[in-house]
């Protein structure tokens, strides 16, 4: 546990028949070596407590009845999101499962679902209002360029409309046109 000593870093065992044993023991001595005692515990403590089948062998070896969630239900519920988090980054999917499983009536005892709803009401109004000032902006980008291309348009019809004018009138004389370059 986390108020466990965390200094000890030698020991000198007999003959231990049980291999799994021996290799926690020597395993917990190893994270006591490496690390700062609050480092030691916490490492030890995600490697044997929250890993299902490595606590399950543990209180087999100590000849007692384990249970996931009795261990989930000691933990703080507003610590107990942290825990799920580490376990999924430290043991994988599987183990993540199995302890979603076994701390599920926890999670849900913390759960304010009223909160949760208006959370999700103000993100979604917020992601509406940006969805909104996206597409009155593109809005607005088109209608300039509509502006622009029937102002274009315009100046090439009132173009084609001198020209023509023009052609109607004189046939075979140069003008200039609206630009200032002579034309026929």
């Amino acid at each position: 546990t986390m108020q466990s000593n965390h200094t000890l870093e030698t020991i000198v065992l007999p003959e231990l028949d049980d291999i799994y044993c021996t290799s926690t023991i020597y395993d917990a001595l190893r994270i006591n070596k490496m690390s700062f005692p609050t480092r030691a515990a916490k490492l030890k403590v995600i490697q044997t407590q929250l890993n299902s089948n490595r606590r399950a062998a543990m209180c087999h070896l100590q000849g007692i009845e384990q249970s996931n969630a009795t261990l989930y239900r000691q933990i703080d519920p507003l610590v107990l999101p942290e825990v799920l988090s580490l376990v999924g980054q430290t043991h994988g999917q599987g183990e993540l499962y199995v302890t979603l499983v076994s701390s599920v009536d926890t999670l849900f005892a913390t759960v304010n679902r009223e909160e949760c709803l208006k959370q999700k009401r103000e993100e979604r109004i917020e992601y509406l209002k940006q969805q909104l000032n996206h597409h009155a902006a593109e809005a607005a980008h088109l209608a300039a360029e509509a502006a622009y291309h029937t102002a274009k348009s315009k100046e090439f019809q009132d173009e084609l409309s001198a020209m023509e004018e023009e052609n109607n009138g004189t046939q075979g004389e140069t003008y200039n046109d609206s630009r200032g370059i002579k034309r026929r």
